[in-house]
């Protein structure tokens, strides 16, 4: 979990992915290209929340659990996978834009299908 709020009295906990570079940015290999494409590790990164998500819920249960994701195709792409698996888990999702604004999806299939722009 990389966020715990408070939002209307509820407790929230958020699982935060960013979109991945494709260039090392730390370590001794900083600033030279990665070998796996950054839209190949998103992927890896969508599945990391889901299953940290997953762990979340199952541990608090009457909690809220939110994955908060970049708004970038892959991640379009990955959750019209797993639309059912995220409203039966109860898993929220909010999607940041560049400017920094969250959208909080209430309705996965209505945002997916007309929304994602």
């Amino acid at each position: 979990m990389d966020i715990k709020a408070t939002k209307d009295n509820t407790l929230l906990y958020i699982e935060v992915k960013g979109y991945p570079s494709n260039v090392y940015q730390r370590g001794p290999k900083m600033g030279q290209p990665k070998i796996t494409k950054p839209e190949t590790q998103a992927k890896h990164w969508y599945a990391d929340a889901l299953l940290s998500a997953l762990k979340l819920q199952t541990d608090f249960p009457k909690e809220q659990v939110v994955i908060a994701l970049p708004k970038f195709e892959v991640y379009r792409k990955n959750i019209i996978k797993t639309p059912q698996l995220l409203d039966v888990l109860k898993i929220g999702v909010y999607i940041v834009d560049e400017s920094g604004n969250v959208q909080v999806i209430t309705n996965l299939d209505k945002y997916l299908s007309n929304n994602w722009r």
